[in-house]
């Protein structure tokens, strides 16, 4: 089932994106509270489902997108019913969201790629990696926010804002470690 997000108008829509928190519900929050006011959703890109769940009571009117990662089990037991994929539509563009772990980590981009077009999708996110990323690869934009816990690659804590005007996008690179 596809999932739609647009405005009416032409004003600029922007949507946070955030993967690998792996507990670290403290920051989830601190960075939502410091985009709120800007942001039209949420996406969550696995490894973290507890804190999205939380902060789903926090923010209830938040509307967020979340997909299951490989280290998704809430503490109480049983497994977070996010599903593993999904494609949504923001401003007319369709999004594949996966947390990554469909492959091995050599192949995760060839992977999602094919996967995103196979869902006729011009842009796709993953984490998994733990290293932001952007790709583009003929007709697919590959995009990881990296990991905002445990970064691996000699990168930082990280996440990412995605601005969508009309066809046009952009993406914003944002390091936890700034959020003061």
């Amino acid at each position: 089932m596809e999932k739609t997000i647009e405005k009416s108008n032409q004003e600029t829509m922007k949507i946070l994106v955030l993967s690998d928190s792996h507990g670290d519900g403290n920051t989830v929050l601190k960075i939502v509270e410091k985009h709120y006011d800007e942001i039209e959703g949420l996406i969550f890109l696995g490894d973290g489902a507890e804190e999205i769940v939380e902060l789903s009571y926090i923010y209830p009117n938040l509307p967020i997108y979340a997909v299951t990662g490989n280290n998704d089990r809430i503490q109480r037991g049983g497994r977070v019913s996010f599903p593993l994929e999904q494609v949504i539509e923001i401003a007319g563009r369709r999004i594949y969201l996966t947390h990554g772990h469909i492959a091995d980590y050599r192949d995760v981009a060839e992977a999602v790629i094919a996967r995103a077009r196979s869902e006729g999708a011009s842009i796709a996110l993953h984490g998994h990696l733990h290293i932001p990323n952007q790709i583009e690869h003929d007709d697919v934009t590959l995009l990881s926010p990296g990991s905002i816990r445990y970064p691996r690659g000699g990168s930082q804590p990280s996440y990412m804002l995605l601005s969508f005007i009309n066809t046009q996008f952009n993406i914003q690179k944002c390091e936890v470690a700034l959020l003061s």
